[in-house]
């Protein structure tokens, strides 16, 4: 019941700051704004394992790592609280509210991107677990593996314009999906931590 919570509150304030930033900014800073909102979130997702980790090694309870963070919660809720933001009003047109028009790509990428939320947030939460219990790793090198794959992910997202604009949206996607399972598999066979952590990098 805690974690559905957790996960229900997890994503209301992901999905909360992109309205947020699209409802107050107009084309030319939205970009600027998301990229900043993306950098912080990359950031967070770097930095918290390491730290987790090496808490954890000298002793600090996994209750207490969870616990850490409810300040930093309470800050956001209280600066939110006190903000007045002057969202843009969004006339309902025809465009953007018609779906009859809407073909099976739509929902196929929809769903495309719901698989892929989930299998990152599955993989966030598994990969120090596996680490730990299947490889024998020491916490601070588990935390420290999760934080590699998401700093290989914030590279691959900076690298991700480039690269599209040379290989296609299909052709990245079709790269990427196969760059990415192929490291899944070599992390579930691999023997050594070091193979492990290299693959979860892969990965990200």
């Amino acid at each position: 019941a805690a974690i559905f919570v957790y996960g229900f509150g997890l994503g209301v304030l992901y999905s909360v700051g992109y309205f947020i930033v699209v409802n107050l900014y107009d084309e030319t800073a939205r970009a600027v704004k998301v990229n900043m909102l993306n950098f912080f979130f990359g950031t967070g997702a770097v930095v918290a394992p390491i730290l987790a980790g090496q808490a954890m090694q000298r002793g600090v309870a996994w209750q207490g790592v969870f616990l850490a963070a409810l300040p930093l919660a309470a800050l956001a809720a209280a600066g939110a609280l006190a903000v007045r933001f002057p969202f843009r009003p969004v006339r309902a047109t025809a465009a953007n509210v018609d779906r009859s028009h809407w073909g099976a790509a739509v929902y196929v990428i929809g769903l495309a991107l719901l698989c892929y939320v989930v299998s990152e947030m599955v993989l966030t939460y598994w990969l120090v677990t596996y680490l730990i219990d299947r490889l024998a790793a020491e916490v601070a090198a588990a935390g420290l593996g999760l934080s590699l794959f998401w700093a290989a992910m914030a590279a691959g997202r900076l690298a991700a314009g480039p690269l599209i604009g040379r290989l296609g949206v299909g052709r990245y996607i079709g790269v990427s999906t196969l760059v990415a399972f192929t490291a899944f598999v070599g992390l579930l066979t691999a023997r050594t931590p070091p193979v492990a952590l290299g693959c979860a990098a892969v990965m990200g």
